[in-house]
């Protein structure tokens, strides 16, 4: 149950706001890659400002209910270090949960890199109450997307790391996946309608997951999110 709440917080920070919308509050589509931003630096035309804040709703695919609220915390324009802060409270038939995560990672030339994580938390389940810390670590550091992406791009997200909670102990695992643009499309979610680029996640066993991407903003869809307000 812990796993698949970790899991979705790592695909969440890709997600940014360009602070610019309708009335109300919700951007107008529109191209963003022009967009001019003093804090991208080295991340790209997929992520935007310090300080942007975003609110994720879970689908009724999900099967849950809850809001993710990510904060991109700050960047250190020298060795293009990014932190995000994401809140997550979430509720399901099987359990509710609540959840704070820092996340680093890392922007440079060839793009957006994770590092590691730490996720303070707390669960109901069939009644039973029990919270702790996981911190995660990859090595080497994980492509989450290249500096260059574009319909057709493809690359190995790959790699191995390390899980350590303060309940279950240490342990390690590895993920092998690879990550392709399929095409482009427009979306319109709750915070309004956006260019996006299309991503298959394939994993070496199971089924893919997809999500799409708007230039300026960052995700604002996946197969069990979308983004319901962007400030």
């Amino acid at each position: 149950m812990r796993i698949s709440l970790l899991s979705l917080l790592a695909a969440l920070p890709l997600a940014a706001c360009t602070g610019k919308g309708d009335d109300t509050g919700g951007p107008d589509a529109h191209d963003s890659t022009n967009d001019t931003d003093s804090h991208l630096g080295a991340c790209g035309a997929y992520m935007s400002g310090v300080g942007s804040v975003l609110t994720y709703s879970f689908t009724a695919a999900s099967q849950m209910t809850g809001t993710s609220v990510v904060t991109f915390t700050s960047l250190d324009s020298a060795s293009g270090d990014a932190v995000f802060t994401s809140i997550t409270d979430i509720a399901s038939a099987q359990y509710t949960s609540s959840s704070t995560t820092i996340q680093n990672m890392r922007c440079q030339a060839d793009g957006i890199f994770d590092l590691s994580s730490t996720t303070d938390y707390s669960v109901v389940a069939s009644g039973t109450s029990f919270g702790g810390t996981t911190e995660t670590t990859y090595g080497p550091p994980m492509l989450v997307l290249p500096a260059d992406v574009a319909v057709g791009s493809n690359w190995d997200m790959s790699t191995d790391g390390t899980t350590t909670d303060s309940n279950a102990g240490s342990s390690t695992f590895s993920i092998s996946q690879t990550a392709a643009v399929t095409g482009a499309e427009s979306v319109t979610v709750p915070a309004g309608t956006y260019d996006t680029l299309a991503i298959t996640y394939t994993p070496s066993s199971g089924d893919p997951s997809h999500a799409w991407i708007a230039a300026g903003v960052g995700t604002v869809k996946s197969d069990t999110t979308e983004l319901s307000a962007a400030h």
